[in-house]
């Protein structure tokens, strides 16, 4: 019996269209970024971010499909699906807390609690399908390289070309 092939669309659309609205929301941010900010040397070059996260949001997808199309009991798609859009939802504000927000002390903190829920993401796929897991741990590696570029960065913050607009209220709290 073959398996449909409507979870692997449905989670694939949700989570570029998740992706795409986050990046149509900063697109005017982001070149604040790039010509005011002294990022790492490390840094990938700006046009593989798209490529990148576009690849990234596609497995994610997938991964969750499959988890949606093999996983034999409600309790595991619900578990499966409650983990990915926490996850998720925690993906969509990161470059809004960063880019637009310019609360890096506070996205870096927001990306360790986003690195964490990825981990029992995988933690949840694995008790569903293997593969599933393995496929989502690129995600927390990319996720990492984030947390050090923002380390990075926030200890640079002293060395903007120009001062943020707004370092925002979350600094207050952190």
């Amino acid at each position: 019996m073959k398996k449909s092939i409507r979870p692997y669309i449905w989670s694939i659309v949700v989570t570029l269209a998740v992706g795409g609205l986050s990046a149509f929301l900063i697109r005017n941010d982001v070149p604040f970024y790039n010509a005011n900010i002294i990022k790492p040397a490390f840094t990938p070059p700006d046009w593989l971010f798209p490529i990148v996260w576009n690849i990234l949001y596609v497995l994610m997808g997938w991964g969750l499909g499959r988890v949606l199309s093999h996983s034999t009991s409600s309790q595991e798609r619900s578990a499966a699906i409650q983990i990915y859009a926490i996850q998720l939802f925690f993906n969509f504000l990161w470059s809004i807390v960063f880019f637009h927000v310019r609360a890096f002390w506070f996205a870096w903190v927001w990306l360790l609690i986003l690195w964490l829920l990825i981990l029992r993401m995988i933690f949840v796929f694995y008790r569903t399908r293997y593969q599933q897991a393995c496929r989502s741990a690129s995600n927390p590696v990319f996720s990492l390289g984030h947390i050090c570029s923002v380390s990075q960065l926030y200890g640079c913050t002293s060395q903007l070309k120009e001062k943020p607009l707004n370092q925002s209220v979350f600094f207050l709290y952190f």
